[in-house]
């Protein structure tokens, strides 16, 4: 019970969010920043995407940006896939979506088939 209300909260806040219109700003050679109320961009692109959920307060996640930054830069040439990050300590209904059990959590997600 404790949980629901908890997610219906959480969803309701991201809802009433003002950043509800905003899009994943996709610059080649940067990594792309994923919000729930983007999040449908991912599954509606024509691109695939490399998605780092991450948290500001974990050590492995921190750990993990500077090699994300790298990847974007290598992958730069390669217009069909996208790396992207989330802080999904934030936006918990990320977590809920992609049933994360920990900090960071990885998904490639196939333009072509839409599975994660």
């Amino acid at each position: 019970m404790k949980l629901a209300i908890f997610v219906l909260a959480t969803l309701a806040a991201v809802a009433l969010s003002v950043n509800t219109a905003q899009e994943a700003h996709i610059i080649p050679g940067q990594v792309a920043v994923v919000t729930f109320s983007n999040i449908s961009l991912i599954y509606n692109s024509p691109k695939d995407w490399f998605l780092a959920l991450t948290a500001p307060w974990c050590g492995h996640c921190m750990k993990l940006m500077p090699e994300l930054l790298m990847l974007a830069e290598t992958m730069n040439d390669t217009p069909d896939i996208v790396i992207a990050k989330a802080n999904a300590d934030a936006e918990v209904a990320l977590q809920l979506q992609f049933n994360m059990a920990a900090f960071p959590t990885i998904y490639f997600i196939s333009a072509h088939s839409g599975e994660v």
